[in-house]
């Protein structure tokens, strides 16, 4: 039958003969192709939304807040609420905090537990393989009920480790419109290169809609806007600029309009796959340290004229070549190859990906239908490694790009089971939900697309500063960043994270 060739042809396809779990896999999702066209699958999200204190990170949940306005906070001014008490913060949904507020919120260990939703438990109709789906617990260690998480999340009783990368949390980039491509890695690029300083201009972090005429309005790149400035960081503007120039060059007219939202459309980056996206990584960084250091070097001049000296230009560094990754996943051919980058500040990988799929996956990351629970094991290990160490972690799945900013598990103690959650995004960039990382695998196993991108700073810029975060983002049972990991328990909710390097 028509099955039975289509199975056949892409067996034959494989490098390494496939077990009968994975001739099963490939069996059902070729008889279930007809039926995901006609049915058209509704995107999954789980939100919550709790006005934070900006100076105390008190948290109050929504349903305490609704109707309770004037008991529980001073007089609104500008829409604005103000903490009654001692602090007098100001206090906004957890949706508008800023990113120090953020950034507070680990330091204080508010989000380690039931701060974030938990996301789970997903079913795909063409998966015959559902043991990435939770056991349901039967102790008190987990809780289910807790709305709207569709996953376990750890009770006051359980005992968990976290993981967080301080790094990330201080890089991550606010996402304007439909532009996950090109936010999420201006966000890894502020990780991996340690960019953390704010942009000159006010506009140039988050770009909003106009509600009327979908009028938008461009702002410049961080090259020009931060010249001068005191610190500066990769913004999202500067990745799109990027993506703009090279569809220009390339002919990609498609593409270039949907990047600079032609004709009222909402600007998208809906046309750019993974080989471009790690294209970006290196092209952005390279320009975006290149300006950096011309500032510096301008500077130390300045400083030895006014001490009447004849040296102190700084040199640039020497960077080691780009570790550009091929694919064969996205649309673009192999004549653009010759633009790659000769040198790079960053590294990039693929540190997860499908089973099938031709890229280059880093050894260890494939995941396939049949893994063991031994491979399961390695690949948690070496993601909480890389956010020890203050790599960046991209992922890419459910069409979605977002960075991964923290790791935590528990065993459950009625079924042994293991619970392990990434913080991530499935919607715009700002962390809002704990991600099963058994349902991300089932999820790379899905697709050839959906894949675990690392990006770091490469060995030959030279070693990153030993404490180059600020000190309020520094765990408070630690003394630099480079703490370590130690256990949270229920009662006393206890807890020294990861803070990176």
């Amino acid at each position: 039958s028509m099955d039975e060739m289509t199975i056949g042809t892409t067996l034959r396809d494989l490098s390494v003969p496939p077990s009968l779990g994975q001739e099963a896999y490939l069996l059902a999702k070729v008889k279930s192709k007809d039926s995901k066209r006609r049915k058209k699958h509704k995107r999954v999200h789980c939100l919550r939304n709790p006005h934070v204190c900006e100076s105390c990170f008190k948290v109050w949940r929504e349903d305490e807040v609704t109707g309770n306005e004037k008991r529980l906070f001073g007089p609104v001014r500008d829409g604005v609420l103000r903490h009654r008490g001692g602090c007098s913060g100001l206090v906004r949904p957890y949706s508008q905090i800023s990113r120090n507020a953020v950034v507070g919120l680990a330091t204080e260990k508010v989000f380690h537990r039931d701060f974030f939703p938990s996301m789970g438990n997903l079913i795909r109709e063409d998966m015959p393989d559902i043991s990435h789906h939770n056991c349901v617990c039967t102790g008190t260690c987990c809780r289910t009920d807790f709305f709207p998480s569709m996953g376990p999340e750890p009770s006051p009783m359980a005992t968990f480790d976290v993981v967080i990368s301080h790094p990330t949390l201080h890089g991550w980039e606010e996402q304007a419109h439909k532009t996950c491509a090109a936010a999420s890695v201006a966000g890894a690029l502020n990780c991996a290169l340690q960019a953390y300083g704010e942009p000159a201009t006010q506009l140039a972090s988050v770009q909003r809609a106009s509600s009327a005429g979908h009028v938008f309005q461009r702002v410049k790149s961080s090259g020009a806007a931060n010249e001068g400035s005191g610190g500066g960081r990769v913004i999202e503007q500067d990745v799109i600029d990027y993506y703009c120039k090279w569809s220009r060059e390339a002919g990609k007219i498609n593409c270039h309009a949907a990047l600079r939202g032609s004709c009222g459309l909402i600007p998208s980056t809906r046309k750019i796959g993974n080989p471009r996206l790690l294209r970006a990584c290196h092209a952005v960084g390279a320009t975006f340290l290149s300006n950096e250091l011309d500032r510096n070097r301008k500077g130390a001049e300045v400083n030895s004229n006014n001490i009447g000296g004849a040296g102190g230009v700084l040199s640039l560094p020497k960077v080691g070549g780009a570790r550009v990754v091929e694919s064969d996943d996205d649309e673009e051919e192999e004549e653009d190859t010759d633009e790659r980058e000769d040198v790079s500040p960053v590294e990039t990988l693929r540190l997860m990906g499908n089973w099938m799929c031709r890229d280059r996956i880093e050894e260890g990351g494939r995941c396939a239908p049949d893994d063991a629970s031994e491979i399961e094991d390695e690949q948690w290990e070496r993601v909480k490694e890389e956010l020890r160490e203050g790599s960046s972690l991209l992922l890419h799945f459910r069409n979605h790009y977002a960075l991964v900013f923290a790791a935590r598990e528990w065993q459950c103690e009625s079924t042994g089971a293991w619970r392990r959650q990434l913080l991530t995004a499935t919607q715009k960039q700002r962390p809002h939900v704990w991600f099963c990382f058994r349902q991300l695998r089932a999820d790379i196993v899905y697709s050839k697309v959906n894949q675990m991108l690392l990006i770091r700073r490469s060995l030959a810029c030279g070693p990153l500063p030993p404490t180059s975060l600020p000190p309020s983002s520094l765990p408070s049972s630690a003394s630099s960043a480079a703490s370590g990991c130690d256990t949270a328990s229920g009662g006393e909710g206890r807890c020294r994270e990861r803070g990176g390097a």
